[in-house]
């Protein structure tokens, strides 16, 4: 098997496939096992080689690396420390550390500005990477005089960065999303909340920034909610299924945006999250704790934890209707497996959590004080990924990133100095909406 690996790498960078070394006779699952073992960027090149193998590459190879997990982005900070918190990555893989740090080289290399934070780190959507410069300093970002934030789409396996053209209202930091199936386009979008839920009323919809790769544009929809949905500000995770952008309000609701209607607006809906009549829900989060929302299996999760022991998985069916359906799925006690993995003064962190799901299988990541581990309901089986030994800490209320490889390649902007005065936003003026 390593034979054919290494003979297709070598004569893929000159572009050729010598038949007679072999190549030919392998089954085609075969070959598929071996190329998606290659580097990114020959895997890539093998797709120019023939339309045979364009074919194996797009349609078989893509997917079942897309499929698999690389890693997760997650942020922290020193103990007791005044600095800024950071993002790192915790592979789920092997147990190597030094291919956490391999790729977080790759990612720093990547970002075109210095000392790049937390805050920085927008979202991470099946393979790219949101990044946001804000230029201006906590004091100036008050004031309208500061220059726009420059948004930035990373992909780390093809190693690009991609300027997105500026749009001038950008002056103040705000949340922003991405919106990206490689399944489903090559294209993806920047969901940027111009006026956030806090701000807004029944009558005084949220706006939202849209921006699509396809188009190069800017568009401005405006969304109405209910009052009860804008009392509360919205997570910064977000996860993207089918044409909806999904993330959590703090005030316990799913938050959807549909953005793939035929008439080009952005819908907007929300729905109740389940478990919140839990009398230890209720006694634990005296503020509602929003939980996780993820995808496995092509499907909607919501993940929470009940009182310090229970995590409660449902599982989310939009059938298109205003209701909306959760399913409970499992209920499980991972106290069992976890105490004995922390240090007893660790355990009041216990409460504060972090979950993330497998693309492909029962598989979940969990993150606790100082430990990420995965766990497989199934099996029953406790992997540990990474264990802090150098008083890092994960943050409370900031989520796990997943990463898995894209090998799409992006179309770079002609961002010019007119797109920095006056940038190409159009307005969409129907607001649309349910609460």
């Amino acid at each position: 098997m390593q034979k054919y690996g290494r003979i297709a790498r070598e004569d893929l960078m000159d572009g050729k496939i010598q038949l007679e070394s072999g190549w030919s006779k392998l089954t085609e699952d075969l070959q598929v096992e071996v190329l998606c073992k290659l580097p990114d960027k020959p895997l890539i090149r093998f797709k120019c080689v023939s339309k045979s193998y364009n074919s194996l590459v797009s349609n078989v190879c893509v997917p079942k690396i897309h499929a698999s997990i690389s890693g997760l982005f997650y942020e922290h900070s020193k103990i007791s420390s005044s600095s800024k918190s950071l993002m790192d990555f915790a592979s789920t893989t092997t147990s190597d550390s030094s291919a956490a740090t391999e790729f977080m080289d790759t990612y720093r290399a990547l970002v075109p500005f210095e000392n790049p934070t937390a805050n920085d780190f927008q979202d991470c959507c099946n393979g790219l990477i949101l990044l946001v410069n804000s230029f201006g300093t906590a004091a100036n970002l008050l004031d309208d005089k500061s220059p726009p934030a420059q948004y930035y789409v990373l992909n780390p396996a093809t190693k690009q960065c991609i300027t997105i053209p500026v749009n001038t209202a950008h002056i103040k930091p705000r949340n922003a999303y991405l919106a990206f199936d490689p399944l489903e386009s090559p294209n993806y979008k920047i969901v940027r909340v111009q006026r956030p839920p806090c701000f807004a009323y029944e009558n005084y919809p949220v706006e939202l920034d849209v921006f699509s790769s396809d188009t190069g544009e800017w568009v401005r929809h405006k969304v109405l909610y209910c009052l009860s949905v804008l009392r509360f500000n919205w997570s910064k995770h977000s996860v993207y299924l089918k044409g909806v952008l999904y993330f959590l309000s703090f005030g316990g609701y799913l938050i959807c945006f549909y953005l793939n209607t035929p008439n080009g607006d952005v819908k907007g809906a929300a729905f109740e999250l389940p478990g919140q009549d839990h009398e230890i829900y209720r006694q634990v989060h005296e503020v509602v704790f929003p939980g996780y929302v993820g995808v496995s299996k092509g499907c909607l999760y919501y993940l929470n934890h009940i009182g310090s022991s229970s995590l409660l998985i449902w599982l989310f069916e939009d059938d298109g209707s205003e209701g909306g359906k959760w399913i409970l799925k499992r209920t499980i006690n991972i106290d069992n497996f976890v105490r004995n993995r922390i240090p007893k003064e660790r355990w009041l962190q216990t409460n504060y959590r972090r979950y993330a799901l497998h693309p492909i299988c029962e598989e979940i990541f969990i993150s606790i004080a100082i430990i990420i581990i995965s766990y497989n309901p199934i099996t029953n089986e406790v992997k540990l990924l990474y264990e802090s030994h150098d008083k890092k800490i994960l943050f409370q209320y900031q989520h796990f990133h997943p990463y898995s490889r894209c090998l799409v390649v992006l179309n770079n902007f002609v961002v010019t100095e007119k797109h920095r005065i006056s940038p190409n936003l159009r307005i969409n003026g129907n607001a649309q909406g349910s609460g």
